[in-house]
């Protein structure tokens, strides 16, 4: 779940929460799979929905949309993403227009000019052999003319 919890009014009594209305619901895969699968997602939302419906405690308010991401699109949006277009293209992956979409695309939609990617944050040189090698020649070719 990504975002705030806002307080019931009630919450002192009950310990009850809620989903603040900016908090979004991304579910990350390590494969694609789910991703590109419409009838796959949809039978895991309707098994979702079922489990929620029986459950009695989830409200309306508290069901989000759901965006499914393979974790590798998810770094990669990062990798060109900031605080406020993560959020924008969370936000816009709730919309009905972009249903079916994956989360890279909207990403692309919502933030067209986009940053330069940042370097990636881990040193594997000494864990990955083979990256260091893998680095060279990403290098050398863009280095070419």
């Amino acid at each position: 779940m990504l975002g705030p919890i806002r307080e019931s009014p009630s919450e002192s009594k009950n310990h009850e929460r809620a989903l603040a209305d900016e908090s979004y619901v991304m579910i990350f895969t390590l494969d694609w799979f789910l991703c590109l699968s419409r009838e796959l997602e949809a039978s895991v939302l309707s098994e979702a929905k079922e489990l929620a419906d029986r459950d009695g405690q989830i409200t309306d308010a508290d069901r989000k949309p759901v965006v499914f991401c393979a974790i590798h699109v998810l770094e990669n949006a990062l990798a060109t993403a900031n605080e406020d277009t993560f959020l924008a293209a969370l936000k816009a992956a709730q919309d009905e227009k972009f249903k079916g979409w994956l989360f890279s695309h909207v990403c692309r939609s919502v933030t067209p000019d986009r940053p330069p990617r940042k370097d990636y944050p881990f040193k594997l040189d000494g864990i990955l052999p083979w990256w260091r090698r893998t680095q060279e020649l990403i290098n050398a070719m863009e280095a070419m003319p």
